[in-house]
């Protein structure tokens, strides 16, 4: 992962579906990708694509998670189709197979929820977002910052030794120094964005989303360091990257 050269996944759009979304609870939009693995340098594709599976990205809240092809009936390729016209063109059967979990969330906002319904609902964010992780280290996927220092790592050395003779009147010595110096920065950035990859995106992307999900269920900050406890246990990627403290300190924030 850390080296421009290898096997890269990319995304395919294929459409758009209706189905439900756990962190927003609720029905929402979703694209459909299919994921294509290839071999890369410089992360440009140097061989064919494969075909590894597909992935839904909420409209609502960006977060990607599998998604099962066989759960509807069409993928549509209106970019402008509301969410009804999605239901009825894509999950027609979505208010039926969903039913009963449409009611749990109404029983949620109620706040009439049993101790054991509540327990499981309280986990089942936590899933979600340890499932989101899993899958973007599963694909190799990476941030900005980590791709642009991999490539600096190749590409600023190689710069400095064509650059420098131009605006600096040198010994190839001296250049070559400068351009070890340069590759050996960008490297060490590389390393530390690498290292720092997961917990970026969950603070970023994955930690607001569960804390809104968590939000209408009120949980404890003991009940939130229980569950996070139990997936360290688990060598979850998501107990690695959060705290109990970080998520509990996010929940008394006044909501966006």
């Amino acid at each position: 992962m850390i080296i421009p050269i290898g096997r890269i996944s990319s995304d395919r759009l294929l459409g758009r579906v209706a189905d439900f979304c756990p962190f927003c609870r609720g029905v929402r939009p979703f694209r459909i990708f299919r994921i294509e693995s290839y071999q890369h340098v410089l992360y440009l594709p140097a061989g064919p694509r494969l075909d590894v599976g597909r992935s839904k990205v909420c409209e609502t809240c960006r977060l990607r998670s599998a998604a099962d092809p066989t759960n509807y009936s069409a993928v549509s390729t209106d970019d402008d189709a509301n969410l009804e016209q999605l239901i009825a063109e894509t999950n027609p059967e979505f208010r039926r197979n969903w039913a009963s979990r449409l009611l749990l969330e109404e029983r949620i906002k109620a706040r009439r929820l049993s101790p054991g319904e509540r327990a499981g609902l309280l986990r089942e964010p936590f899933l979600m977002a340890a499932e989101v992780l899993a899958r973007r280290n599963d694909e190799a996927r990476l941030d900005q910052p980590t791709k642009f220092g991999c490539l600096g790592t190749f590409l600023l050395p190689v710069a400095c030794m064509l650059g420098l003779p131009l605006v600096w009147n040198s010994t190839r010595p001296e250049r070559e120094k400068v351009a070890v110096v340069a590759g050996g920065a960008c490297l060490a950035f590389t390393f530390l964005a690498v290292v720092t990859d997961a917990r970026r995106h969950a603070r970023r992307a994955v930690v607001p989303r569960l804390v809104e999900s968590l939000r209408p269920l009120d949980p404890s900050s003991e009940e939130v360091e229980l569950i996070l406890g139990s997936l360290r246990e688990d060598r979850s990627p998501l107990a690695e990257v959060v705290t109990a403290r970080e998520v509990s300190n996010r929940l008394l924030e006044w909501p966006e």
